[in-house]
């Protein structure tokens, strides 16, 4: 797998996280009038003449350097951790049921 690839998948996931996050810390009608700009500007690119693969690899670029630094390790090592303890913490909160696997 090339850095892109995963640089891609890390985007695609972390992006909608990010913006559920920003819903809870931020004021809702800020978020919202943020991710409506964010598609606004792509618009605005796009139709300018920008390539979307461009604009992809762009964005994959940089978020592998991101990725790549100190913190962002940290933070994903974080985003890491915070799921595991949602699910431990789920699968001692949910009832067992004998049919399941």
């Amino acid at each position: 797998m090339t850095a892109g690839v995963v640089a891609g998948a890390a985007a695609l996931t972390l992006t909608p996280v990010l913006i559920v996050a920003a819903l809870f810390v931020f004021d809702t009608g800020a978020a919202v009038e943020g991710v409506a700009r964010g598609f606004v500007w792509l618009v605005g690119w796009l139709t300018a003449g920008v390539s979307l693969w461009e604009v992809l690899g762009r964005a994959g670029r940089i978020a592998a350097t991101a990725m790549a630094s100190p913190a962002g390790t940290m933070v994903l090592i974080g985003g890491i951790l915070t799921a595991w303890l949602a699910l431990a913490g789920l699968s001692r909160v949910m009832p067992v049921e004998q049919g399941d696997v």
